[in-house]
């Protein structure tokens, strides 16, 4: 009866130990999932922002290219006058293709973080899942011991 009942206390104090850990990998794929609201939170409000940026940048790029177009037919009657306009509407055209370039990158950065955070919480999912298979057969397994 005293073996059987340190087995017993043992069986307790391990599923003890292993409520803790679940409780732990509880709270971090909680704060995974936290991580990865708030990132997609963040990938949102970015790409909302870059898609008022881009759509201005694309308004920027047709106004420059109509201007370009403008300043062409100006060069020929007047090509002195429609050289200043011509170097403003090549820098325009410059900002616009920057500001698409840099739109870009900055949606690629956005996309790694959220890959990234997508992975911590498969990861997290995966340990909780493991620690409950495991909890689950410890407790089989002590079940087990204790009918003999």
């Amino acid at each position: 009866q005293a073996a059987s009942a340190a087995a017993h206390d043992d069986f307790e104090e391990d599923r003890e130990q292993r409520k803790a850990e679940a409780a732990k990998l509880a709270q971090d794929l909680h704060d995974v999932h936290q991580e990865l609201r708030e990132s997609q939170a963040r990938f949102a409000a970015e790409c909302s922002q870059l898609n008022h940026e881009l759509e201005q940048a694309s308004q920027g790029w047709k106004q420059a290219e109509s201007l370009a177009a403008e300043n062409l037919s100006a060069l020929e009657t007047a090509r002195s006058d429609s050289a200043t306009e011509l170097a403003e509407s090549s820098a325009a055209l410059q900002l616009s293709r920057d500001s698409c370039r840099d739109a870009e990158t900055r949606i690629s950065s956005l996309e790694s973080e959220l890959r990234d955070a997508t992975e911590k919480h498969v990861a997290a999912a995966e340990r909780m899942h493991k620690a409950v298979s495991q909890a689950e057969a410890d407790k089989q397994a002590a079940l087990g011991e204790s009918s003999e």
